[in-house]
């Protein structure tokens, strides 16, 4: 069974690790959370993200990794 990170639209997250992309977003790299997709049939959660750097590119969970921000951050 897999443990998602709990996550809602609005959020604001740090990507830690996207290993498979071919255009990765940077490790670092914060952004605000649009969208969370349930997941589909290989147990895989896509989660849509506005990122700071003006990309738009969700984040495939797992394998991607990421942190959710504390309000202070």
């Amino acid at each position: 069974m897999t443990v998602y990170v709990d996550v809602k639209a609005g959020d604001r997250i740090e990507l830690l690790e996207m290993p498979n992309d071919p255009c990765p977003i940077d490790p670092g790299t914060r952004g605000t959370v649009t969208y969370v997709e349930d997941p589909v049939c290989d147990d895989r959660r896509q989660v849509w993200v506005e990122w700071d750097n003006g990309r738009g590119l969700m984040i495939c969970e797992p394998p991607d990794r990421f942190r959710v921000l504390a309000p202070e951050e």
